[in-house]
């Protein structure tokens, strides 16, 4: 049985620690490495390990992945190797390729891969579009259609037919001073702008990770200072001295949709849905909707954006409640 090649390409737009790290990564798995240079006046002296594999054509945005094709056609690959389109930071994982040949068989498809914000500890809740994976017998039966290919890459509304779990994005790994006054506070914005604030969760390892993700560059997100957040839930109680936040959260059955609104710079208040029947467990209403406000309490922790050093106190119905106040949440 002959054997598959796999080509990997980039347009490359000057993110030279992070190529780094994708052409170590990537190398033990592939063939060939395809860099369509969008960057004037890279230094390519500091790419010898493994120079025998890269390939580098310059080109503009406007050629860029026609210029990959043309370089993968180049090297005479046979119908079934596999060409991978990504940028830089979309990097596939490829320690198994089975789930790529099956892929193949039938179409082309684009990888979801998981979205690691700033370093490697924080991953985006959601999945990134990232790789394009193709062979040649697809490039040649679509023709022309590589860049509508590529721009299948940001469609969100893919059959799961062509999407596969596969790989990692890092986004924001390397920035600039213009960047920064972003990430000091990213975790606790003033306002929320979903461009650059990112739903993040502290995966603890728990996610497979590249082998020599140490080359990354780590961005610090976040801060050092303990911030104190504050609760209110069913209270009345109108002053509290000493929280960097306060939440006010009133339940309501009648309530449509839920409301929000900030009070001051550190006090907001909202009112959420309370259901008048027992939606689940064996208890009484009273009990199930005492547990119900708690757990949709808990849900609005995500709100003030706590780190694992912030304390976070809940005073329900004018008492802290056992389990849930004193605590880093």
């Amino acid at each position: 049985m002959k054997k598959i090649k796999f080509y990997d390409s980039i347009c490359f737009r000057g993110e030279l620690e992070i190529l780094i790290f994708r052409l170590t990564e990537l190398d033990p798995y592939v063939d060939g490495f395809i860099i369509a240079d969008l960057n004037q006046g890279t230094n390519w002296d500091l790419l010898k390990k493994g120079e025998s594999k890269i390939h580098i054509c310059s080109v503009t945005e406007e050629n860029c992945f026609e210029s990959i094709k043309n370089q993968f056609i180049k090297l005479n690959p046979m119908f079934e190797d596999v060409l991978m389109i990504s940028n830089t930071n979309e990097v596939p994982n490829l320690r198994d390729k089975e789930p790529f040949f099956e892929k193949l068989r039938f179409e082309h498809f684009i990888t979801e891969q998981r979205n690691f914000i700033w370093n490697y500890e924080y991953v985006d809740v959601e999945p990134s579009k990232g790789t394009l994976v193709t062979n040649l017998s697809l490039i040649i039966q679509t023709k022309n259609e590589m860049e509508r290919l590529i721009k299948m890459t940001s469609t969100l509304n893919l059959s799961r037919g062509k999407v596969l779990n596969n790989g990692w994005k890092f986004s924001n790994f390397g920035y600039d001073l213009n960047y920064e006054y972003q990430i000091k506070e990213k975790l606790f914005p003033t306002d929320i702008n979903p461009v650059t604030t990112y739903q993040l969760i502290k995966h603890n390892n728990q996610i497979e990770l590249p082998t020599n993700i140490d080359l990354l560059p780590y961005v610090k997100i976040g801060r050092d200072k303990v911030r104190k957040h504050l609760f209110l839930v069913e209270s009345d109680i109108e002053y509290v001295d000493g929280y960097d936040t306060i939440t006010i959260i009133k339940f309501s059955s009648d309530l449509q949709e839920t409301l929000c609104e900030k009070v001051s710079d550190i006090t907001t208040k909202s009112v959420l849905y309370l259901p008048n029947v027992v939606l689940y467990g064996d208890s009484d209403l009273e009990t199930f909707q005492d547990e119900y406000m708690l757990n949709e309490t808990k849900r609005m922790f995500s709100a003030v954006f706590p780190q694992e050093q912030d304390i976070i106190d809940v005073i329900f119905k004018n008492k802290k409640p056992l389990g849930l106040g004193g605590g880093s949440y």
